[in-house]
């Protein structure tokens, strides 16, 4: 098995923000959960890491926003009808997403 890092595992959630999403999953929360859970474990805690790191404060939005371009997710929910949301707290909400599923007792 290859090893990847963080900013892959996060790229491997972010697969699933497609096109029309809000036509596929019925709320935000089902489209990251689909991400999440496409992971392997040892992918999971990469990305949950990498997170943690991103939203240490040692970046800006802007980096932030660099940085979400580099994923090449085709779909960007953190910018709705031109009114730009922070990508900060789209990142915070995915890291939400792991911890929600952590307190269910999720067996990834």
């Amino acid at each position: 098995m290859t090893t990847i890092g963080g900013h892959e595992a996060l790229k491997r959630i972010t697969d699933w923000f497609l096109p029309y999403s809000e036509e596929i999953y019925s709320s935000l929360e089902e489209m990251v959960d689909s991400g999440i859970e496409a992971l392997i474990e040892p992918e999971i805690e990469l990305a949950k890491d990498y997170l943690d790191e991103l939203l240490s404060g040692k970046h800006s939005e802007a980096e932030l926003r660099v940085l979400w371009r580099t994923l090449g997710c085709v779909q960007i929910p953190f910018i709705d009808d031109d009114d730009e949301q922070s990508c900060t707290e789209f990142l915070r909400f995915i890291r939400s997403r792991f911890d929600a599923a952590d307190k269910k007792g999720k067996a990834w």
